[in-house]
């Protein structure tokens, strides 16, 4: 999978769970400038920030 896969399956699950960046940027203990320019592929995020993302969405990742 794509980095630019991965930050649409970000994107796309907000959506679906009806969260605003807002929401989201709470969960992770991050900006929600940073969650915008993650989503827009302005800004790849830390593995760690990934990490925090998926966690709150309930999404994992293998990596290989």
């Amino acid at each position: 999978m794509e980095i630019q896969e991965i930050l649409d399956l970000i994107k796309n699950k907000r959506h679906a769970l009806g969260l605003s960046q807002f929401d989201l940027s709470k969960q992770c203990g991050i900006s929600r400038q940073n969650i915008i320019e993650i989503e827009k592929g302005k800004r790849i995020p830390k593995i760690t920030t990934l990490l925090q993302i998926l966690r709150a969405l309930n999404l994992k990742i293998k990596i290989k």
